[in-house]
C-alpha cells in the first residue's frame, strides 16, 4: 500500500475540526472519500510519526485519542491552500515513495510566504 499526501492532509484536517478533548475518534470513510484500509493505513503511518495518538480497536477501524504536539505544528504548515499546492507540486517530482518523514521534510523545506 502506498502513503497518499492527500489522505494524510485530510486525515490531521478533519481531526483539527473534529476531535473533542477527552473523547476518541475513528474516521468513518463515508466522512473522507478512502477506504477504510487506507484510513487505517494512514493513521498508523500519522502514529509512527508521532503525529497522533492512537489505536485499532476491536470493530477494526482506527480510534485517535489525540494529536500531538508534532501533530499540531504539522496541522498548522499544511492547512493553507497555497503552501499545500507547493508541497504536492515537490511530491509529483519524487523519485522515492512517499513517506511521513518525506513530507515532514518538503514541509520544512518550502518558506511559508504570507
Amino acid at each position: 500500500m502506498t502513503l497518499s499526501a492527500k489522505c494524510v492532509r485530510d486525515i490531521m484536517l478533519f481531526l483539527n475540526d473534529n476531535l473533542v478533548y477527552d473523547q476518541d475518534i475513528s474516521i468513518p470513510n463515508e466522512k473522507l472519500d478512502y477506504s477504510k484500509d487506507e484510513l487505517i493505513y494512514t493513521c498508523e503511518k500519522l502514529k509512527e510519526a508521532n503525529l497522533i495518538i492512537g489505536k485499532k480497536n476491536i470493530l477494526g477501524l482506527f480510534e485517535i485519542e489525540d494529536i500531538t504536539n508534532n501533530g499540531h505544528v504539522f496541522i498548522s504548515k499544511i492547512k493553507d491552500d497555497k503552501f499545500w499546492s507547493k508541497i504536492l507540486s515537490k511530491i509529483s517530482n519524487l523519485a522515492e515513495p512517499l513517506t511521513i518523514a518525506i513530507l515532514e521534510k518538503l514541509i520544512t523545506d518550502i518558506p511559508v510566504v504570507s
